[in-house]
């Protein structure tokens, strides 16, 4: 019987260790997600030159950056294990899309115009505010999830 037990104690600690690395990859593959898309962002602006800007603006900005930082940030919002900190990745997020901005448009009139202007952080809220709303869903996600599960351990 104690032997048994043994077993059962063994066998659960090693799903929560398969469960841990599971999330903690979700992480990984999500931070490098993230950053590669912000870096292809900024390198297809400078790769393409000036040409189309608008229309590289509202592809760029408005469907790359928001549908990652989105996704992202669900995924940490659904993540019990980040706690508060997944808070904080708002703001991580609020400065990426404002230097994204900054390192293309900003720099690029600066070389052709010689026009320096400090950048306007108000260009700080789109992606915090996508960020907050991300992880928010993703709380929710988390919380329905949950109690569903409770609910089916339940006779």
């Amino acid at each position: 019987m104690i032997r048994e037990d043994d077993a059962v104690v063994n066998r659960l600690a090693e799903i929560e260790d398969t469960e841990k690395s599971r999330r903690l990859l979700i992480r990984r593959i999500s931070s490098f997600a993230y950053l590669l898309a912000w870096a292809m962002v900024v390198a297809i602006y400078w790769i393409a030159g000036n040409a189309g800007e608008n229309k590289y603006a509202v592809v760029a900005y408005d469907v790359i950056l928001y549908a990652v930082t989105a996704i992202v940030s669900f995924f940490a919002g659904a993540d019990r294990e980040w706690g508060g900190k997944k808070w904080f990745l708002s703001l991580f997020f609020g400065v990426m899309y404002f230097l994204a901005g900054y390192v293309t448009f900003d720099i690029s009139d600066y070389l052709i115009n010689g026009d320096f202007h400090i950048p306007d952080l108000i260009f700080l809220l789109p992606g915090t505010a996508l960020s907050i709303a991300g992880i928010c869903t993703g709380e929710i996600a988390s919380a329905i999830r949950a109690k569903m599960a409770r609910k089916r351990m339940k006779p």
